[in-house]
């Protein structure tokens, strides 16, 4: 079993192999050499999972640097940000299905229909909707900033003013503005600052 991991500029290989005599653990490091020539260092060999692991974290690096997503559960599959959402339909995404070459657009708060010729491009919509669930509004709380917040903990709806990244409570108590325990928020008072 291999997995890369990212150490500054070099990205290290790190795999574990069992023998009759054991485990065996090793490392090597792939590093951007010279004049963009990639160099092998501290390895004698990359074996089969070595290079899996390595395709893995550079194919994550460039979905990273190119704005789209790849969910594990759907490799062949990759989701961009929809460019023309239609807020009626909630969140909007665009599914490319890499084996054919196709772009779906699917929403959120669309259901399948008998016209959807890739099934495959909206499951992978919807377990991306499922993994990344859309922001909270109190998630873009501004200090200063009064709200009624509803937590899990209390139940009941309490006044609460914004600074730094914590909702402070009458009462003392806080909890930070992206909280899983939140589960409501209505902002009440925006500072004006003019």
């Amino acid at each position: 079993m291999a997995k890369a991991i990212c150490n500054g500029d070099r990205v290290r290989i790190e795999h574990v192999m069992g023998t009759r005599e054991g485990t065996y653990a090793g490392s090597g490091y792939v590093n951007q050499g010279e004049q963009g020539v990639n160099r092998l260092y501290g390895c004698d060999f990359l074996n089969v999972d070595d290079l899996k692991a390595l395709e893995e974290y550079l194919t994550a690096k460039r979905d990273e640097e190119l704005g789209r997503t790849r969910l594990p559960s759907h490799p062949g599959y990759v989701i961009y940000p929809a460019r023309n959402p239609i807020p009626p339909l909630g969140r909007g995404v665009q599914v490319l299905d890499e084996v054919k070459g196709v772009f779906v657009d699917c929403y959120e708060k669309k259901r399948e229909n008998a016209l959807d010729k890739n099934p495959g491009a909206r499951a992978a919509a919807l377990a991306y909707f499922q993994a990344y669930p859309a922001p909270k509004p109190w998630h873009d709380a501004k200090p200063g900033e009064v709200w009624r917040i509803t937590s899990e903990f209390t139940g009941t709806p309490r006044l609460a003013i914004v600074h730094g990244e914590h909702f402070w409570f009458v009462g003392g108590s806080h909890d930070t503005i992206d909280s899983k325990l939140i589960k409501a928020g209505e902002r009440v008072f925006t500072e004006d600052k003019s």
